[in-house]
């Protein structure tokens, strides 16, 4: 049995790293032993093993069908042979939105890479929405997935989401968390601010806020909504998906600020 697999995690770490610029201080051996080469290969796969939180493990392995197909389209557009000729340029590799060959950035809900994959005419909440063992592994991937990671209010100046009014009136709607889940991110964020005034209202479609109704017992007041119509309250909306400016932005009136969270 490797005898790294009996060390702590701390001396695991070491070990690699010395295996690492031990060999480092000699880059022509690596190139000249291929089993040095494998080793280090090896020992640079164990350190990024040893270095990931569990939550990080599970992002790799989750976003590696994105990496996938962005590797397919690039090979079909031989983009990497454009771009290695604009490296020799010395020229960013960026061009014209749409100006490579057929394939086009999606502008229509209905008309899009899910829609062709999966055969259907819905959006991806709507498809979700008609399969409810889907979207619960959706909603559970939604709460857990930033996990070990800093809130939006942890960045964001919250001190821009008062107003006179929230400070007196607690009828008053403070954040409107559009496509909210179940609440997970204003749950958070009342922990962060109790003393906070003003409503928190999570918004999502109905089966979705149906899973948690006494709304995470966080004085939250959930409502079923589909972001692809009118909004339907007014206040400072927080939203982690891309919004219908036509629909959502014309719904703002008064102070209210349309907060975009980009995850």
């Amino acid at each position: 049995m490797d005898s790294v697999a009996n060390l702590s995690r701390e001396d695991e770490t070491k070990n690699l790293l010395n295996s690492i610029h031990g060999a480092i201080d000699d880059p022509d051996a690596i190139n000249e032993d291929p089993h040095m080469r494998k080793s280090l290969l090896v020992a640079a796969r164990r350190l990024v093993t040893a270095l990931e939180k569990p939550v990080e493990t599970i992002f790799r392995f989750g976003w590696q069908p994105h990496q996938n197909a962005a590797i397919r389209v690039a090979i079909a557009l031989d983009l990497f042979a454009v771009t290695r000729h604009l490296i020799l340029l010395a020229l960013p590799p960026t061009g014209i939105p749409g100006s490579y060959t057929q394939y086009q950035n999606p502008e229509d809900l209905l008309n899009g890479p899910f829609q062709f994959a999966f055969d259907t005419d819905r959006t991806f909440f709507q498809w979700l929405d008609e399969r409810p063992d889907r979207m619960k592994n959706f909603n559970t991937w939604m709460e857990g997935h930033r996990q070990g990671r800093k809130s939006w209010f942890q960045s964001f100046p919250v001190e821009r989401l008062d107003s006179p009014r929230i400070s007196t009136d607690t009828e008053a709607v403070m954040i409107v968390d559009v496509g909210g889940g179940q609440g997970h991110e204003l749950e958070a964020f009342r922990n962060a601010f109790p003393e906070s005034n003003g409503r928190l209202i999570p918004q999502d479609l109905p089966k979705t806020i149906d899973e948690h109704p006494d709304h995470r017992k966080c004085l939250m007041e959930a409502i079923k909504y589909d972001f692809c119509t009118p909004q339907p309250t007014i206040g400072n909306l927080c939203s982690d998906t891309t919004l219908d400016p036509a629909t959502d932005v014309a719904s703002l009136r008064g102070s209210s600020i349309l907060l975009s969270v980009d995850i």
